[in-house]
C-alpha cells in the first residue's frame, strides 16, 4: 500500500495496475466496516479480466489510513462522495473511470455520479447500496454486530485489517444507531444522475430490503439496470463470485 495526504489527511490506497489503451480506471469504494485490504483479490482479477486499471483505498478513518475523531457526522457518505473522493482521483490524476461500490462504498458512488459534471465517470456499479434510512432489518443487524464485537470475535478480526478498530466500528454502527439516521437519505443525489448504473442487491440482504434497489432503479429510470440477485446476501462480491 502506499499513502497519500488529502487535504490534510493520510489517505492509503494501491494502484493496481494502468488501464490498456483508452480504458478506464476500476475505483472500488469499500462497505462501512471495510478497507482497501479487505477486497482481497476481487479487484485485481476484475482489473486483469478487463484489461482496465483498478484503484483501492481506505476512506479517512479505515484501514491504516489516519484515524477519524469520534462521533462521524451523519452525513460522512455525502462528504466523501461530493468531496473526498473527487480530491482522490484528482490528486492522483485518474482520468476515465467507473465506480465499483459495495454498501456505504455503492452510496458514495451514487453521491459522486449525482453531484459531479466531470466527463470522466463513465459509470457506477452499485452492489447493495443504501439510498436511505429507517429500515429495520438494518437496525438489527448492527445491533447483531454490537454484541459480536463486544462479546464476540469481531473486534480481533477487524483489527487485522484496521489500525482504529474501535473507531471504525464506533464510526459506523453510531451513525446507524443515531435517531437522525431514521431519516438519512441520499434519493436527492439520484435526480443528478446521468451516466450507466449497474444496481444489484442480494434477495437475502441482511443490511436492507428490496426496497432499497426499487428506489435507485425507480429514481433512475432507463439509466439503471435492476440487478436482483436471489438467495444472496450483503457480500455479493463473496458470495455470488
Amino acid at each position: 500500500m502506499q499513502r497519500i495526504d488529502i487535504n490534510g489527511i493520510g489517505i492509503e490506497y494501491r494502484l493496481i495496475r494502468e488501464p490498456t489503451g483508452h480504458r478506464p480506471t476500476l475505483v472500488f469504494l469499500h462497505e462501512g466496516l471495510g478497507c482497501a485490504e479487505m477486497w482481497r483479490d476481487f479487484p485485481d482479477r476484475l482489473a486483469s479480466a478487463l484489461g482496465w486499471g483498478a484503484l483501492v483505498y481506505s476512506r479517512w478513518g479505515y484501514g491504516r489510513s489516519d484515524p477519524r475523531p469520534l462521533p462521524w457526522p451523519i452525513d460522512h457518505m455525502e462528504r466523501e462522495g461530493e468531496t473526498g473522493l473527487p480530491a482522490l482521483l484528482s490528486t492522483l490524476g485518474v482520468g476515465d473511470h467507473v465506480l465499483w461500490g459495495h454498501s456505504d462504498g455503492a452510496s458514495i458512488a451514487l453521491v459522486l455520479a449525482g453531484t459531479t459534471e466531470a466527463a470522466s465517470l463513465k459509470a457506477v456499479v452499485s452492489a447493495a447500496a443504501h439510498v436511505f434510512g429507517g429500515e429495520e432489518i438494518g437496525v438489527r443487524s448492527i445491533r447483531a454486530a454490537e454484541e459480536r464485537f463486544r462479546k464476540g470475535d469481531l473486534r480481533g478480526r477487524l483489527s487485522r485489517y484496521h489500525a482504529d478498530p474501535d473507531g471504525v466500528f464506533r464510526g459506523w454502527a453510531g451513525t446507524w444507531l443515531d435517531p437522525d439516521f431514521q431519516n438519512w437519505t441520499i434519493e436527492n443525489y439520484l435526480d443528478g444522475v446521468s451516466v450507466p448504473v449497474l444496481a444489484m442487491q442480494g434477495t437475502d440482504d441482511e443490511y436492507g430490503t428490496m426496497r432499497q434497489l426499487d428506489t435507485v432503479c425507480s429514481r433512475l429510470g432507463s439509466l439503471a439496470q435492476r440487478v436482483p440477485i436471489e438467495g444472496h446476501g450483503h457480500q455479493l462480491h463473496i458470495s455470488a463470485r
